[in-house]
This record gives C-alpha cells, sequence and structure tokens, in this order.
C-alpha cells in the first residue's frame, strides 16, 4: 500500500468518524431537549448543557432527570 493511499484511507475514516460524532451530538441535543420540556420544561438549558459538554452532559441528564412525565407516566 502506498504512503499516498494509506494517507487517504486515514483521512477518509477520520473525516467518518466526525460526522458520526456529529450526527451522535446532534440527536442527543434533540432528544434531551424534547424529552426535558415534556418532563419539566427546562429543555434550553439541559441541551445547552449537553451540547457545550458531551458526553458528560449527556450522562449527568440520563442520571438526574425525573423519572416520572407529569400526568401519570413511569
Amino acid at each position: 500500500m502506498s504512503a499516498d493511499l494509506f494517507g487517504t484511507l486515514l483521512v477518509a475514516v477520520g473525516v467518518m468518524f466526525g460526522l458520526v460524532m456529529l450526527a451522535l451530538l446532534v440527536v442527543s441535543v434533540g432528544w434531551v431537549y424534547s424529552d426535558a420540556q415534556q418532563r419539566e420544561g427546562t429543555g434550553c438549558l439541559w441541551a445547552l448543557l449537553v451540547g457545550l459538554c458531551w458526553p458528560i452532559g449527556l450522562l449527568l441528564y440520563a442520571l438526574l432527570r425525573r423519572k416520572a412525565i407529569e400526568g401519570g407516566g413511569t
């Protein structure tokens, strides 16, 4: 394998990894926002925290969110 081909493959893998991580960030922020809005109405604050401190913010949200949605959910 030539050095040029290896470099190109390495760049392609890096770009794909970056795109997957960006997609996970966007999906995580969207899920946290909608879930927090339904549960406690603080979706913007939680989404901001998750967006700035991902994945630590996502873990914090999963651990600290209220367990039940008001109105009888589980």
